[in-house]
């Protein structure tokens, strides 16, 4: 596929995705009627995905978060990255407060053997080089449990995994709340992977701060009634002005890594209940992140 009609394909998929999030049908009169208003923001969004699949060639996915962060004029602030083991399976499991988190990570964790789980939309199908690093999760549940066996046996080839915990956006910890609540709703699918590959490390994170204060609670949001429908709105909505304006995001997102742990001290931490002792960690780890204060993380460009 060209550059251009990669681009072309990119803006379609990326307002359809926009219609989805507002509740309104990607086809029909209302987008025939107010596609136009999108073109702007959608066509300079896709021209950013479309350089960062040209550095996932090159660099791989952390070649590709560094991309979209330099495009994006987003600096991250990460600290616990000399915790981060360069070889064998690994598990970095995260919360999602959406926006630039993916990137964040993905710029943050420098091996080449790194894969993202992420629920399958047709936009990334256009990405032909950042899918390679895809695992996808198909909205359709019968089709879901092909995503946890290729999760596994890319942790059996000695591979990196990225995964949301809930698989869903979450609140920002730093201007929304329910983060800490939004733990216990962390999936088991987890577990399940570190029982099959038992010598798969566990490294938690926890990112914060990728969302302005004012599109949190941006009036369209309320178009939705679900928490996690009016979030996607407000990551929307926040991208869709910055690439409107040209403006640098008033934002400073944060990502806290724990040193990696071993499966055989999550057994000897919970009695076999695994996942009590995750999200235990998990929040944890979330009390001393939203505590540490600025200076306290390495600056940059995640790598």
């Amino acid at each position: 596929m060209s550059t251009a009609a990669q681009v072309r394909l990119l803006r379609e998929r990326i307002t359809d995705e926009v219609f989805l999030a507002l509740g309104m049908p990607k086809t029909g009169l209302l987008r025939r009627n107010f596609g136009w208003l999108l073109r702007l923001p959608t066509q300079r969004f896709a021209n950013i995905f479309s350089s960062a699949d040209q550095a996932a060639r090159d660099r791989g996915l952390h070649g590709a978060g560094q991309e979209l962060l330099k495009n994006l004029s987003v600096q991250v602030h990460a600290r616990g990255l000399e915790n981060l083991p360069p070889e064998g399976p690994l598990i970095v499991a995260s919360n999602h407060p959406g926006a630039y988190d993916s990137a964040a990570l993905a710029a943050s964790i420098q091996r080449p053997d790194v894969k993202i789980i992420v629920y399958e939309i047709p936009f990334y199908h256009a990405l032909e080089s950042i899918q390679q690093h895809m695992i996808f999760v198909s909205p359709n549940p019968d089709l879901r449990m092909s995503a946890l066996r290729a999760a596994i046996e890319h942790l059996r080839t000695g591979g990196a995994l990225i995964q949301f915990g809930t698989g869903r956006i979450d609140p920002d910890p730093l201007v929304q709340t329910g983060s800490a609540e939004n733990l216990q709703n962390w999936s088991s699918s987890l577990e399940i992977m570190l029982r099959k590959v038992p010598e798969t490390q566990l490294m938690l994170a926890m990112v914060s701060g990728v969302l302005m204060q004012r599109f949190a609670r941006h009036p369209l949001t309320y178009l939705r009634r679900h928490p996690i429908d009016r979030r996607r709105i407000a990551e929307f909505t926040q991208v869709i002005w910055q690439l409107i304006t040209g403006k640098k995001p008033d934002v400073f997102p944060r990502i806290s890594f724990a040193p990696p742990v071993a499966t055989t001290q999550l057994q000897s931490e919970s009695s076999g209940r695994w996942m009590d002792s995750i999200i235990t960690r998990a929040r944890t780890l979330l009390a001393e992140h939203n505590r540490t204060p600025l200076p306290g993380f390495f600056r940059g460009e995640a790598g």
